[in-house]
């Protein structure tokens, strides 16, 4: 269900257990203007304390990247005012035909009653689904983020990756000079 963004807002700060599905995200850190969209934000008592993010691959356990991208939102929740100090966050690995699995919407009740745990196994109709929950690392991902604006504002050279498939794939391949693939 649909709802204004003052809706959404009057529901997070009464207190009363919400869950906010694609919640865009805005924030301004050194300067650059830092945007995304969280697939799921649990608010409790009026803070954010689980990011869920889903990525549908036959791959089992996250990329680093997959780490960053989660941290980077908890980060901006907290450029947005919110306090993150109780804020985890959890990636959710499923084969891709799972993407329209209902069982997907339980996921936030599991991790609550997890009493602690950092990976869980849950089944779905197509499949099963990994889910790793982590602590934000507000230290961690500015490090993170500094160290790719380093290289977005000119001031650190790009670091080659070692795989060959990756490399393939990247949308900038043709303009990096590291890239050991050029494609024309």
């Amino acid at each position: 269900m649909k709802a204004s963004r003052e809706e959404i807002l009057r529901k997070v700060f009464s207190g009363k257990p919400v869950m906010v599905r694609e919640m865009p995200l805005l924030g301004k850190h050194d300067n650059v203007i830092i945007a995304g969209m969280a697939d799921a934000v649990l608010f409790l008592g009026g803070d954010p304390v689980l990011l869920l993010e889903h990525k549908f691959s036959r791959r089992p356990i996250p990329f680093s990247g997959h780490h960053v991208q989660a941290g980077l939102y908890c980060h901006l929740l907290n450029l947005m005012g919110w306090d993150t100090s109780r804020t985890k966050y959890a990636l959710v690995m499923a084969p891709p035909e799972c993407q329209e699995d209902g069982t997907l919407r339980e996921i936030p009740q599991h991790i609550l009653k997890s009493r602690g745990e950092r990976k869980l196994l849950l089944k779905l109709q197509s499949g099963c689904a990994n889910i790793y929950i982590n602590d934000f690392d507000p230290k961690k991902t500015i490090d993170d983020l500094n160290w790719a604006l380093d290289f977005w504002k000119g001031q650190r050279s790009a670091v080659p990756t070692k795989k060959h498939g990756k490399c393939m794939v990247c949308q900038f391949n043709k303009l990096c000079t590291a890239s050991p693939v050029k494609q024309n």
